[in-house]
């Protein structure tokens, strides 16, 4: 266990480098290798009083509409060709530890209809949600950058207009926003997204830089699997 305001990066990086040891062997599904990496980092990071610095942790990968999981495919046809695609939820909630439970979420359109927060996020990691899943090259780097040195950071969840649920923020007392997100060789796509109770500042984001290598590249072994979603 770790508390998020005092972890230094070597601790993070050995901590999710014995995670990703672990399991990088398993032939898992890639909904199964995200929802344990959320498990996991749910139960690594506490606050000071041992609770989880997390009120919410999910994982979304990029889809074709054919590439959702059963269930959603009907439901979110509307002609949407790319869509964002729960593969793993943890939080505080009973109804955020279950990604088929999730009521809004499910599925989310990853056209000209982002929302603030995804849009952010998609900037920030250079991310070009318009282009097909199949683009060789989804995501566009500079020069002297590699995927490992992005995330998606928003410190002050509180007002913050990138965040308009802010009903939500106030609910759980939601202080930062940080995420991480990596391209496959398919040409898709994950974003990893907690919402922490603790404040994150910069120093602390460039913390869960030192994941990024591990966690990116357990998912892109399951996704380059073929079995993206549990029967």
């Amino acid at each position: 266990m770790a508390v998020l305001s005092s972890i230094t990066e070597r601790e993070v990086r050995e901590v999710t480098r014995s995670f990703f040891l672990e399991h990088r062997g398993q032939s898992l599904s890639f909904e199964k290798v995200a929802r344990l990496i959320v498990t996991h980092l749910y139960h690594t990071f506490q606050d000071e009083a041992g609770q989880p610095a997390f009120a919410l942790l999910r994982i979304f990968r990029l889809c074709q509409h054919g590439q959702l999981p059963p269930g959603v495919r009907v439901a979110s046809g509307d002609g949407q060709e790319r869509w964002l695609a729960l593969a793993a939820t943890i939080g505080v909630e009973a109804a955020w530890q279950d990604r088929r439970l999730s009521v809004g979420h499910q599925a989310i359109p990853a056209g000209s209809s982002l929302s603030p927060m995804l849009r952010a996020a998609f900037e920030q990691l250079r991310f070009n949600p318009n282009l097909p899943v199949s683009a060789p090259s989804a995501l566009k780097m500079e020069e002297g950058n590699t995927l490992t040195d992005r995330y998606f950071h928003i410190e002050k969840a509180p007002g913050s207009p990138f965040i308009p649920a802010q009903d939500f923020v106030a609910q759980y007392g939601i202080q930062s926003v940080i995420g991480l997100g990596s391209e496959f060789i398919s040409g898709s796509f994950y974003l990893l997204v907690g919402f922490s109770r603790l404040p994150v500042t910069v120093d602390d984001a460039r913390k869960f830089v030192e994941m990024s290598p591990f966690i990116s590249t357990l998912l892109a072994l399951s996704d380059s699997s073929g079995s993206l979603w549990d029967a």
